[in-house]
């Protein structure tokens, strides 16, 4: 956990501090202060990694500061230390638009405790490669062993929003539109739930902490495989790109593989609804069904009402279907995800269908054109 209200800052911490090199230490507790600031951007977390994985000293020297900064929690309240607390963020805010690397005073606080605190448990920091906001998980295990074995994270996208996260499992998660991901990792599992929206969920092998993701009341385990899983109401489809995967009904308490369940190979889909406990597996064309990854929708002789309802998920204004008699024409196509608009546009080209000129505000009105003049 991050010690609440530290706040430090730095630069690029690869690069020297003016006149003289940075030691191992040094660079360690700044990017300690530097991760935690509120003006850390993706860009820092990527130089972070890249410093992190350039040296095993650099990765065991970074876990012994975060053992430290984790010990500061105790000594919250002590007086001097708040004193320090609130001349590390005056120090931050004076220095935030300056471009070199600034070593903090919170990172000097890190260095000074580092012989005073011995923790058993180091921790180990990871982040999203495409998100808005880094992501701190902590550790159990060893820096000799290199894994992040306790992890927690909420990520989320927005809509019309692609994002990967890279997890420190070596997994990755690819985000659809308007989706939410919590993640809880553990020294025994590795568990995920998937709140709402769809994501694409490439496992890294570990066949002693399985991959479970929760979505409703069914449960994905997979122990290294490429998968997507889509939650829509009560809705749950889950597409298998590469590998195998469980699909079985979630009741809390019971461990993985004890409910009765599905096996899906590649090119195989399963899809529950509501509270029923079947499970319908059918075959799925995943480069069609996947093809959001790219940015585009498409469509192979779908109901109108079901491409719009499709179209919608990437776009802040929602088409509407003025005449339910529209529900059941059909459309094939690739369309750009990201605008109604632009989707109407181009399916009036093929149907009789049209955008109403009246329309405004978050809805857009998709009507029947009127039948044309008869002529005698």
């Amino acid at each position: 956990m991050w010690p609440n209200g530290w706040i430090g800052t730095m630069g690029n911490a690869d690069t020297a501090i003016k006149g003289q090199t940075a030691s191992v230490s040094e660079c360690a507790a700044g990017w300690i202060a530097r991760l935690q600031s509120e003006s850390c951007s993706s860009e820092d977390w990527s130089r972070f990694r890249a410093w992190r994985a350039a040296s095993p000293e650099h990765d065991a020297t970074f876990n012994t500061m975060m053992n430290t900064w984790d010990g500061l929690d105790e000594f919250a309240e002590d007086p001097d230390i708040m004193q320090m607390r609130i001349d590390a963020m005056s120090l931050d805010a004076a220095n935030a638009s300056r471009p070199a690397w600034l070593f903090p005073l919170a990172a000097c606080l890190v260095l000074m405790l580092a012989g005073a605190l011995a923790l058993a448990i180091p921790s180990i920091y990871a982040s999203k490669t495409g998100g808005d906001i880094p992501a701190v998980a902590s550790s159990s295990s060893t820096a000799a062993e290199g894994e992040s074995l306790a992890y927690t994270q909420v990520y989320s996208s927005g809509v019309g929003q692609l994002s990967t996260v890279d997890l420190p499992d070596g997994s990755t998660i690819e985000l659809n539109t308007d989706t939410v991901v919590e993640i809880d990792f553990t020294p025994g599992q590795r568990h995920l739930n998937l709140v709402r929206g769809e994501a694409v969920f490439e496992v890294a092998h570990d066949a002693d902490r399985p991959f479970v993701v929760q979505a409703g009341d069914r449960r994905i385990t997979a122990l290294g495989t490429i998968f997507s899983v889509r939650k829509t109401g009560q809705e749950m489809i889950v597409a298998l790109i590469e590998g195998s995967i469980d699909v079985e009904p979630f009741e809390p308490g019971a461990r993985v593989g004890s409910t009765a369940g599905v096996r899906l190979t590649p090119g195989q889909q399963a899809r529950t609804a509501g509270t029923a406990r079947d499970i319908e597996v059918t075959k799925v064309n995943v480069d069609r069904a996947l093809s959001w990854r790219t940015g585009r929708l498409i469509f192979d002789n779908d109901r109108l009402a079901d491409a719009v309802a499709e179209v919608n998920r990437y776009s802040e204004r929602k088409l509407v279907l003025a005449d339910p008699a529209l529900a059941d024409m059909r459309i094939s196509g690739a369309f750009t995800t990201g605008s109604a608009e632009k989707f109407a546009a181009a399916i009036s080209v093929a149907l009789p269908v049209s955008l109403d000129p009246r329309r405004g505000g978050s809805k857009l009105l998709l009507r029947k054109k009127p039948a044309a003049n008869s002529t005698r």
